[in-house]
């Protein structure tokens, strides 16, 4: 059973069974009745005997049903069968119907629309005392139910109870459903009666009144379905749009014409409400329209349908159909009539708006009695024309009759046709010139009109006589001007050019200076030549859009390329003309070339300043770490007597090198174009590990809400968990008192109209992380900044930590924002990419991988050569050692000439002054293209070490790094 069908047919107030065999069926009812309940408002109660709390939340879920919100919010709630059936231990059907009273006042006194019951009823054979009550329970429901906001289903397994149980079942409820499907229950019995057969006090009067009611129901059954076919038969063949709904808009039927109008298929229909075709505009309107439901009413309604307005004239009629209440809508489809109504209304519309904002007299007489039709705005103001009045008496002053040179007589020739367009000139009555263009036609009721026009041509006269006097003195003024003109342009300090299509069109001298050509040099070539190819195709984007007419930026800058293959920094200002007719712009330059150096210059000096402040205290952290390592190298050797000791202090030099190593790490990571070495993972152990680590030992505790299904991401772990790092610190510093700090991860969809439209990332999966503190906030003048390099807002830092951050997310393809309020807090959201990879396989951490073979190792190092060597012969392999690539080539050359090859090559990136890792495979590859090579190096901003196997390595390791980490890959490479 569909959700819409369950809509029509279980109502408030109904008792049913639901008789199943297998769990689809049971579920198939219990699936659409609770969501039904829940869209409605409703509270939603289970009560459990068979299934468990997770079998039926499960089956749900699976369904597309997650009913985890409802459970917190209180909405669907589980109960157990001693909760609802027993009081100590017994079966009271009395106290029970008591407690299901009390259950629903308390659902509407919560403000919930009813309640919405179902149990299974198999708790009968746990053999509690009162059980065999059961039947007198469900017979006296039928007496509480009628009339209350409480719907219940009783679930009964076919296989578990007897026959004659179940009988007793379908007498004892009015609706019934069977095998997942409803059925009318012709064998329920009234409650009254069932209970008196029950105790077996069954009387002939009750016999007789069951003997009318079947004769009636019969009569009626006849009757219903006779006016059932006429009703159906009018109701499906009529071709005007019929439809049934309900108060909540929801529909209840609909005949074919009705589906027709609509375009949709009646399953579709179910689904929907009155209001899904409501034009935006007017969706409130009509939920006004929809609110007084028990009046009869007739009503124009637009509906927009599959981009169209179609429009219904309803008739609206509330009627009752078995108690409920519904709106029988009988509708006429006269879109094609408002249509050509709004059409003709809109075209009067813009003749009477055309009409009226000439500025000119536009009149409609007619030729035989001279009464004015129509006057136009204009008419009315200047002359205080009214329609009906007589041309003359409008247009002339003292005049009784019509004007001796009226042209009505000329406007038909002698068969009555239209002899063309009349031009003619007057001094109306204002004592203004008016030159009148009239002509005859004929008008909507048959007789004949003048259509005339007169414009103001006053001033017109007035200057034709100034014009002639003054035509002299311009031409000679206008020679005079034209030198002045010239002068100007050719002694102006800036370039002035007109750049028209694609090419020069004029240039002034000091543009031929600044391009260092002629003239026609210039307008020769296209003028995005002459631009920086970096720059050319904002330029040519913007031109393009100013000689569009459309809104572009006038004034900017960019590099230009003279004549002589210099490059010049300009500055423009560009304005849309006309020359010679057509579209053009004008553009005035000024070469700003001294101004960018000097700008450059003093960006330099002020960032080798911040480099400096950077430089001392990185430098005081390294002295630090050194500090550490040298005390504890020191100590070390004391203790040679106490390996206990000595394996202290080494674990002590351990965590400063790895410390030292972070530092590292975060001055690469800022670095330009440093790039993660990336594995695609899981982020909630990451994120919890890395946050409580950094909490260790504070006054600050952590609340997470992390999505179960959170998507993988690709990142590098360790600049990850470095952005971590970053945000909580900043965290923990800003709530000196202690607190929560609140942390939330989850999936999300960018995409326009979505985050995707005010965040610069492109539409795709994202994972959202938001860190949020309690601490003082940050002001509004300092959000802007504290990504920016060495700003910072504490006494002691370089202001390095959120700008690493910053560059770390960015380096990942994602995304870092802020937002806070003083006083309150601060939330950092953080966007990384969704990832499509399978997940990176983990080893656990420490393990060290044995093995055999030959591995040559090349650096310029020699402690880090020694180390390395002595490392790989206790790992069980044979280990030689070069000093440069060219030296690594000539050993691994010589090893493959004696049938002795190398298994492996382990080589640094940079080698000072000699042949580095990158060369040197390159070279490999070209002699032996089986060669297996590793990248190491503490450079981890070369582009090698993110991308190496585009560059032929098989494997990455980046240093410092454990002897344990080098063992795995070793092992991962040759098995």
């Amino acid at each position: 059973m569909n959700i819409s069908e369950m809509q029509v047919k279980i109502k408030e107030g109904d008792h049913l069974c639901s008789i199943y065999a297998t769990l689809e069926q049971q579920f198939s009812i219990l699936s659409p009745f609770i969501l039904h309940g829940l869209e409605k408002g409703e509270k939603c109660i289970y009560v459990l005997d068979e299934h468990t709390t997770e079998n039926v939340t499960s089956y749900f879920l699976e369904h597309g049903v997650d009913l985890e919100p409802y459970l917190q919010s209180g909405a669907f709630i589980f109960l157990s069968k001693e909760e609802t059936y027993l009081k100590d231990g017994l079966f009271d059907p009395d106290h029970t119907i008591n407690l299901i009273k009390a259950i629903l006042q308390n659902a509407l006194d919560e403000g919930y629309n009813g309640l919405r019951s179902t149990g299974e009823m198999t708790w009968v054979f746990s053999k509690f005392p009162g059980v065999d009550r059961l039947m007198e329970y469900e017979a006296k429901l039928n007496h509480f139910l009628p009339g209350k906001k409480l719907t219940l289903i009783c679930q009964y397994n076919e296989h578990k109870f007897e026959p004659a149980v179940l009988l007793d079942v379908l007498r004892t409820h009015p609706k019934v459903i069977l095998y997942g499907n409803y059925y009318d229950n012709n064998v329920y019995e009234p409650p009254d009666i069932f209970l008196a057969r029950l105790e077996g006090k069954i009387t002939r009067d009750m016999y007789l009144s069951a003997l009318d009611m079947i004769m009636q129901r019969k009569k009626m059954d006849e009757t219903l379905r006779e006016n059932e076919l006429k009703y159906r038969l009018l109701f499906e063949e009529t071709l005007s749009p019929i439809m049934l709904v309900e108060k909540t808009g929801n529909f209840v039927d609909a005949n074919q014409a009705a589906l027709n109008f609509l375009e949709i298929s009646r399953e579709e229909l179910y689904k929907k409400q009155v209001f899904d075709w409501a034009p935006p505009d007017l969706l409130e309107q009509q939920k006004r329209e929809h609110t007084p439901f028990f009046k009869a009413r007739t009503l124009e309604t637009e509906y927009l349908v599959h981009g169209k307005i179609k429009t219904l004239l309803l008739n609206v009629v509330p009627i009752n159909i078995s108690g409920r209440k519904f709106l029988y809508v009988m509708g006429q489809d006269i879109t094609e009539r408002k249509q050509a109504e709004q059409e003709t209304s809109k075209a009067h519309q813009r003749l009477l708006t055309v009409l009226d904002s000439i500025e000119a007299l536009v009149y409609v007489m007619d030729l035989k009695t001279h009464e004015l039709l129509f006057i136009n705005l204009f008419g009315r103001n200047v002359f205080s024309g009214v329609v009906g009045e007589k041309c003359w008496q409008t247009l002339q002053a003292g005049q009784t009759g019509p004007c001796d040179f009226c042209p009505n007589d000329q406007m038909l020739d002698p068969a009555g046709q239209p002899t063309g367009v009349y031009h003619w000139e007057f001094i109306a009555k204002n004592g203004r010139w008016y030159d009148c263009r009239d002509i005859a036609l004929r008008w909507v009721n048959g007789r004949m009109v003048k259509l005339g026009t007169g414009t103001d041509i006053t001033e017109l006269k007035q200057l034709q006589e100034i014009l002639q006097k003054e035509r002299n003195e311009v031409v000679q003024t206008l020679h005079a001007t034209e030198k002045e003109y010239q002068f100007l342009v050719n002694n102006v300090n800036e370039a002035i050019v007109v750049a028209q299509d694609s090419l020069y069109k004029y240039a002034n001298p000091m543009a031929l200076k600044l391009f260092n050509c002629t003239m026609d040099e210039l307008t020769a070539k296209p003028f995005i030549n002459f631009i920086h190819p970096d720059d050319r195709d904002m330029v040519k984007s913007r031109h393009k859009k100013r000689l569009k007419g459309e809104d572009v930026i006038k004034r900017y800058a960019y590099r230009i390329k003279p004549a002589d293959g210099t490059t010049k920094w300009v500055e423009v200002s560009s304005v849309a003309i006309k020359w010679e007719g057509r579209p053009a712009s004008l553009t005035l330059i000024s070469d700003i070339t001294e101004r960018r150096i000097m700008e450059e210059e003093i960006f330099k000096a002020d960032k080798l300043e911040s480099i400096g402040i950077l430089a001392g205290g990185i430098a005081h952290d390294f002295n630090n770490y050194l500090a550490a390592l040298l005390g504890n190298t020191s100590l070390a050797k004391l203790y040679t007597d106490n390996p206990q000791k000595v394996q202290e202090k080494l674990e002590s030099i351990e965590r400063a090198t790895l410390r030292a190593q972070d530092l590292s790490n975060q001055l690469f990571a800022f670095a330009k174009g440093a790039k993660p070495v990336k594995k695609t993972v899981s982020l909630k152990q990451i994120i919890m590990d890395n946050i409580n680590f950094t909490l260790s030992g504070s006054n600050i505790s952590c609340d997470y809400a992390i999505a179960k299904n959170l998507h993988l991401v690709e990142i590098d772990e360790a600049q990850f968990s470095q952005v971590l790092n970053n945000i909580v610190l900043n965290a923990v510093q800003a709530m000196p008192e202690g607190g929560t700090i609140g942390v939330t991860a989850e999936n999300v969809i960018t995409r326009a109209g979505s985050e995707a439209s005010i965040l610069p990332l492109p539409a795709g999966n994202y994972i959202k992380i938001s860190i949020e503190d309690q601490g003082i906030g940050i002001p509004q003048k300092h959000l802007q900044k504290i990504f920016d390099p060495f700003f910072t807002t504490k006494q002691k830092g370089s202001g390095l930590g959120l700008a690493t951050s910053y560059t770390i997310m960015h380096n990942h393809g994602g995304h870092i924002s802020v937002t806070s309020k003083t006083g309150v807090g601060t939330t950092f959201h953080l966007y990384l990419p969704a990832s499509t990879q399978p997940r990176t396989t983990a080893n656990p951490p420490g393990n060290i991988f044995y093995g055999t073979g030959k591995i040559l190792v090349m650096d310029d190092q020699e402690d880090y050569l020694a180390v390395t060597v002595e490392s790989l012969s206790t790992f069980g392999y044979k280990a030689s050692l070069a000093r440069d690539g060219r030296e690594a080539i000539t050993i691994y050359m010589d090893a493959l000439k004696k049938g002795q090859p190398f298994d492996l090559v382990i080589m640094d990136l940079t080698v000072p002054g000699g042949m580095g890792g990158k060369d040197t495979i390159k070279e490999l590859l070209q002699k032996d293209p089986a060669v297996k090579a590793i990248v190491a190096s503490g450079y981890s901003n070369d582009p090698v070490m993110a991308n190496f196997q585009e560059y032929g390595f098989k494997g990455v390791i980046k240093k410092p790094f454990t002897m344990a980490e080098l063992s795995k890959l070793i092992h991962e490479l040759m098995g």
